[in-house]
């Protein structure tokens, strides 16, 4: 064992890095003298990639390295070092990261030993507590970036889009929702039947003072005897307005919790748009002119550079009529 680096030969061969009276790391090289030299250089400049060993470095100053086999053959350096592994890794003291020699998967021997080493494990209440205030405080600091946003569709294309930018591509012919298999609006078949059976048809809405509910037929008349009477009760909600145009019903207790958001008491002026809105519209839809196609009665609105290509597919000027 040596602590001058520098009486180490340049042979090749497996060793091991004392960095304290427990702590160590094994690890093999062409040239063993060079490179628990980068080791040190690296831990000295507090930039070692192994933080378990930069850590131990830090703690107690001990660099002394011990070679336990010399040998130039690459395939005896690796064989040697994932036997030190196989022994070694995961014991009190052992600051190797990989289990691995070739720095790749892990070998059989050390996935049993990981399986068996973790098997059972579980994390303590202060542990999953302590997760979960980080994982709260994350969230609070980093707002969801699609918040509020809403799908649109065209064919075969879908985005997620403000609620703005959502009613410029419905009039340029683009429809609500996701599209496509397995996404919001688009059920095979045989989903759709599921749902048909499982659904609440039938059901009728019931409300009692500030309550309401939906209830199967059969308990309609339980219901009534119990004070509910017919009706989703709109006289129990008041209509408001966001900033965007946005419109829905919320019950008077609500009331001041989404005037805190900026809603406001009241429907919405339907295609009153502010003059910033209307600027943003002219823009986007300068040129433009509706085309229609006569064959499956869809609609939109073109820019001039897609005119010419939608005309020779068999669209026609206009908004034509839409099929149902």
């Amino acid at each position: 064992m040596v602590e001058n680096i520098t009486l180490l030969t340049l042979n090749g061969g497996v060793y091991k890095i004392w960095l304290s009276e427990t702590h160590y790391y094994g690890g093999r090289s062409s040239s063993v003298a060079g490179r628990v030299a980068s080791h040190l250089g690296k831990l000295q400049e507090q930039e070692h990639g192994n933080p378990h060993m930069q850590n131990a470095y830090n703690k107690f100053g001990v660099f002394r390295v011990e070679v336990l086999h010399e040998t130039d053959s690459l395939e005896k350096q690796i064989a040697l070092e994932q036997a030190w592994l196989d022994e070694n890794h995961g014991k009190p003291g052992c600051v190797n990261i990989s289990m691995s020699a070739t720095g790749g998967g892990h070998s059989e021997e050390t996935r049993r030993k990981m399986s068996e080493t973790h098997k059972g494990m579980t994390h303590s209440a202060d542990a999953i507590a302590k997760m979960s205030e980080i994982k709260k405080a994350w969230h609070q600091e980093n707002a969801c970036p699609v918040k509020g946003n809403v799908w649109v569709h065209l064919g075969e294309n879908r985005r997620l889009v403000d609620p703005e930018d959502a009613n410029l591509l419905v009039m340029q012919g683009w429809s609500l929702g996701q599209n496509g298999a397995g996404f919001t609006g688009a059920h095979s078949e045989e989903a759709r039947e599921k749902m048909r059976e499982n659904s609440n048809k039938g059901w009728v809405w019931m409300t009692r003072g500030d309550e309401r509910c939906v209830v199967p037929p059969e308990q309609v008349p339980e219901k009534s005897a119990d004070g509910w009477e017919f009706g989703m009760g709109p006289s129990d909600f008041v209509y408001m307005t966001s900033p965007g145009g946005g419109c829905k019903r919320v019950r008077p207790s609500r009331v001041p919790e989404e005037v805190a958001k900026g809603w406001a008491l009241g429907k919405p002026s339907w295609g009153s748009h502010s003059d910033e809105f209307r600027e943003k519209m002219s823009k986007r839809t300068k040129g433009s002119r509706w085309v229609n196609n006569p064959d499956t009665g869809k609609r939109k609105r073109v820019p001039p550079e897609a005119l010419r290509e939608l005309l020779s597919q068999g669209w026609v000027l206009g908004k034509g009529s839409q099929k149902s």
